[in-house]
């Protein structure tokens, strides 16, 4: 969680909006609300509900690696003369 909110803190830093709106967005509801749905049908679901909240943050951390990864490649390095 700490990452995907540093990173979205780099993005807006960058004047990115869509960005950081996308990952609030994924990490609230976009991929909670299907793994909740998916671990609920478990019989035990009292146990296995609390799992879509991790796998959640792990989806929204590979997608927000992405972001930031081509968020870099954008920017040209400035030499210093």
């Amino acid at each position: 969680m700490a990452y995907t909110v540093a990173a979205q803190g780099i993005l807006q830093g960058e004047h990115k909006v869509i960005q950081p709106l996308v990952l609030s967005c994924l990490r609230l509801a976009v991929f909670v609300f299907p793994l909740v749905f998916l671990f609920s049908q478990f019989e035990n679901a009292k146990v296995t509900l609390w799992i879509a909240f991790p796998c959640a943050e792990i989806l929204t951390d590979v997608v927000t690696y992405v972001f930031l990864k081509l968020s870099f490649r954008e920017q040209p390095i400035k030499e210093q003369d």
